[in-house]
């Protein structure tokens, strides 16, 4: 059976028609989120996503995967929240502007050579919290209003301060 693979700008018109779709056909209410249930968003190498928006949470769910390949750079405008089994995994960049919340696995490792980076690099004071501490390679700060650790988080490569101080109440 050959297999199709759409370039991430074929995906992007797709989830935008599908959007699209779905206001208009449906009297369901609309939410301000990001859902990944169960499935895997993967930001491929030298690719880009930013979901705008501030209101507009990430929510990873239901055993869902997060993924971002080496040089591939993921921008959430708003909260990220790992909730359900879900995992987060990077060799690339995530670009946090809000609060993080770590509710599933720990440890946002993607299995490769490369050391991911995530980046707090927010307007106001950012949250990093949770019911599981997380686990990660490389954490940058570059934020002047600082972030607070609302619990216990750990840090095996790197951490840079770009910007900003942290605040531990953990």
């Amino acid at each position: 059976m050959n297999k199709q693979v759409l370039n991430p700008r074929t995906l992007i018109l797709l989830f935008i028609l599908c959007l699209l779709n779905y206001s208009i056909n449906s009297s369901a209410a609309e939410t301000d989120e990001l859902i990944v249930k169960g499935a895997i968003l993967k930001v491929h190498s030298n690719s880009n996503i930013t979901v705008s928006n501030s209101i507009t949470a990430i929510n990873n769910t239901n055993s869902g995967t997060i993924k971002i390949e080496q040089n591939g750079t993921f921008i959430a405008e708003g909260d990220i929240n790992n909730l359900s089994s879900s995992s987060i995994q990077v060799d690339g960049l995530i670009q946090a502007k809000k609060d993080w919340n770590n509710n599933a696995t720990a440890s946002t490792t993607l299995s490769g050579a490369v050391i991911g980076t995530i980046e707090f690099a927010g307007t106001v004071n950012q949250n990093i919290g949770g019911s599981t501490n997380t686990i990660f390679e490389n954490f940058t700060i570059n934020n002047s209003a600082g972030v607070t650790l609302t619990t216990s988080q750990e840090v095996t490569e790197n951490l840079t301060f770009s910007d900003g101080i942290i605040t531990t109440n953990a």
